[in-house]
């Protein structure tokens, strides 16, 4: 099994560029009024054909015996952590399996990614291993097929935990991780940030790209810590996920105003690479929103050299009114909703 490549935790200071001449994004707790100017436009605008945002197919969690099967194994493997390694140095957070321990939907989420992984191996295979493949997991010969399949999809599923809990380790993301780890003009700059769901009820992040500025990134800690606010963000929302069977993350690239200086190709890519590492199916689907025609043909051939084709239909490109086929106006930040005719 291929390894990721891991970058080593370090601390130091960064923050975005200046703030671009734009409203103060609101606290979505704030009472705004829903009869403003800016919202009865927006609801004039609004498209009434079907919605395009995306749901999970997956509705429900997966079967309870299945759940706890897997549940077992990671408290063995747990137990044989601590036994062998300091408890400092282990490197699975304490916090993250006592949530695989109570969330369904979480577990649920990494027996779809096993299943997944299982059966793209066999796929692969030549007719003739596929069966083999079981057999690794149990040369019991009375063992039933169908056991065996399962059996295989747990030991495909245990091994993404593993690769899951290392990444979160060295990036050290858990629940426990907190906002002022983070620098303080950062934050308030607000070029990266969660808000109200789209019209299916995912949560949604904002990336303004138009602050974003790479240069201030050239030191391997400036991005590291840039990524580890990435992740930060996503665990948030995925805080917010816990037992809501076939709910995921919309994630809006809000490039808007966006000029060549702000364009970041190695975190783009390593966004494609490094966000199934952190939780599985956490993303359901990415909005592009308007985009400059210098970095939509550039991103497109990103996607196809990096993603699937089925990930690649998850990606939706949108300018101007169109995103509110995927969350409605009410529901944008206040700064988008301003721009919106």
């Amino acid at each position: 099994m291929t390894k990721t490549k891991i970058l080593s935790p370090t601390m130091t200071s960064f923050y975005f560029g200046k703030q671009l001449p734009a409203e103060k994004l609101l606290d979505h707790n704030n009472n705004n009024n829903d009869h403003s100017p800016v919202l009865l436009e927006c609801h004039r605008s609004r498209r009434h054909h079907q919605t395009a945002a995306i749901s999970f197919k997956y509705k429900s969690n997966a079967n309870q015996d299945d759940i706890n099967d897997l549940r077992r194994m990671l408290t063995n493997l747990r137990a044989e952590q601590l036994n062998e390694i300091d408890p400092d140095e282990h490197e699975f957070y304490d916090a993250d399996y006592k949530r695989m321990m109570v969330d369904d939907w979480l577990v649920t989420r990494f027996l779809l990614r096993g299943k997944k992984a299982f059966e793209r191996e066999a796929t692969e295979c030549g007719a003739a291993d596929r069966y083999r493949i079981l057999q690794l997991v149990d040369d019991s010969t009375e063992t039933s097929s169908g056991e065996l399949y399962k059996q295989a999809i747990l030991k495909h599923t245990i091994e993404l935990v593993k690769i899951c809990a290392k990444f979160r380790f060295d990036y050290r993301i858990n629940s426990r991780t907190r906002l002022d780890e983070f620098p303080l003009d950062w934050v308030k700059t607000e070029g990266l940030f969660s808000y109200k769901p789209d019209v299916v009820g995912n949560p949604t992040i904002y990336l303004r790209v138009a602050l974003h500025r790479p240069k201030l990134l050239e030191t391997p800690e400036a991005r590291h810590l840039f990524k580890r606010y990435m992740l930060y963000t996503l665990e948030r929302c995925d805080q917010d996920l816990s037992n809501k069977p076939g709910k995921a993350i919309c994630c809006v690239f809000d490039m808007t105003n966006v000029a060549f200086e702000n364009i970041d190709l190695e975190l783009t890519t390593w966004m494609i690479k490094s966000f199934k590492s952190s939780s599985p199916k956490l993303i359901c689907y990415v909005i592009i929103y308007n985009p400059p025609w210098f970095f939509a043909a550039t991103f497109k051939i990103i996607c196809k050299t990096l993603l699937s084709n089925s990930k690649r239909q998850s990606v939706k490109f949108a300018s101007g009114n169109q995103i509110l086929d995927y969350i409605d106006c009410a529901n944008l930040p206040p700064y988008l909703q301003s721009t919106l005719q």
